[in-house]
């Protein structure tokens, strides 16, 4: 029997695993179980996504290992209503070091099972049992055998749990600045680099394009408004120190809802940290280039794994406003 078992965050990771050993290896010796976990059963080079569905469509059940830290987490949640959906499989949230109470979304339906609880861990083994048609355990010396098995994976979760919560601080941390909580719907922030740009000229052309780019897109893509620093800084000598800056802009950054990058060539700039920022925040970010080898290595190919941010390559100023012409509403959307 196949089981899926689902993990989200570095608490649940080491459960997971100690879930997976503790059935394979001291519970159902002798049958014939698959448990399967992310982490080490997906092939290098594999599609990630493709083996996770794969795996949700094979198994019969699925353990979902709930932890203070994940309750919430958008992934442990899909995967375990992918699994609560499908009426021949079953799906069984385990709660490890959470309260009851706390158990929400597509978990509250569901019977749940406390590791604290020695008869309800009783009832995972008979549940699995059943589910896979297997012999042993049998009725009758699952109750003898119960102290040794509840011993085994209470010990080894209360040592693993310690050993996360000395490595890594659950902070709950917000990102910078605390007091900017709501997004403003339409609104878009450019930036580009500008402080670092070396001349006059080199300023005046890039900020009318900037500009240019700010015009198109209030005209074509049903923004509600667009801010861009440069338009109340005319020239380079007109820049805020430092602390202003990153305490005006930040917040602007923050309370909006996409941020488009000009970044025409490789440049050391604080533009760098503002595509750093908007990424953290999972803003729905584009990124303006002429090559894409001008920018961080990192950042490169980061479109290909980060779902809200786009790379656009262009050869010129007008062709780029023809293309924000052209996509209209769709750019912003």
């Amino acid at each position: 029997m196949k089981i899926f078992i689902s993990w989200s965050g570095h608490e649940s990771k080491r459960a997971a695993k100690i879930v997976k050993s503790w059935l394979k290896e001291t519970v159902f010796v002798d049958e014939d179980i698959e448990p399967f976990m992310s982490e080490h059963d997906i092939p290098a080079g594999a599609d990630w996504h493709s083996t996770i569905k794969q795996q949700l469509t094979d198994c019969k059940c699925a353990i979902i290992c709930l932890t203070p830290m994940n309750i919430t987490a958008p992934w442990i949640n899909f995967e375990g209503g992918a699994i609560s959906i499908t009426k021949d499989k079953l799906a069984i949230p385990l709660l490890i070091d959470i309260d009851r109470t706390r158990v929400n979304g597509p978990f509250q339906h569901l019977q749940s099972i406390s590791v604290q609880n020695c008869d309800e861990v009783e009832k995972l083994i008979l549940d699995l049992k059943q589910q896979g048609g297997f012999r042993t355990p049998s009725e009758r010396h699952l109750p003898e055998l119960m102290p040794t098995f509840f011993k085994k994976l209470t010990t080894d979760l209360d040592t693993a749990l310690v050993t996360v919560r000395e490595n890594y601080d659950n902070t709950g941390f917000v990102i910078y600045p605390e007091q900017v909580t709501s997004v403003k719907k339409g609104k878009i922030f450019i930036g580009a680099p500008m402080a670092s740009l070396q001349n006059k000229d080199e300023y005046t052309r890039m900020r009318e394009n900037v500009l240019k780019i700010r015009d198109s897109i209030l005209a074509n893509t049903g923004a509600s408004e667009v801010y861009c620093p440069c338009e109340r800084i005319k020239s380079r000598g007109q820049f805020d120190d430092a602390r202003r800056a990153i305490h005006e802009d930040f917040q602007i950054l923050k309370e909006s809802e996409h941020y488009v990058f000009l970044y025409p060539e490789k440049t050391a700039s604080s533009v760098l940290l503002e595509m750093g920022y908007a990424i953290a925040l999972s803003k729905k970010t584009t990124i303006f280039t002429r090559r894409r080898t001008e920018l961080p290595f990192m950042l490169r190919k980061a479109d290909e794994s980060i779902e809200k941010l786009r790379i656009v390559q262009y050869q010129s100023i007008d062709k780029l406003l023809a293309r924000i012409k052209s996509e209209g509403k769709s750019f912003h959307a």
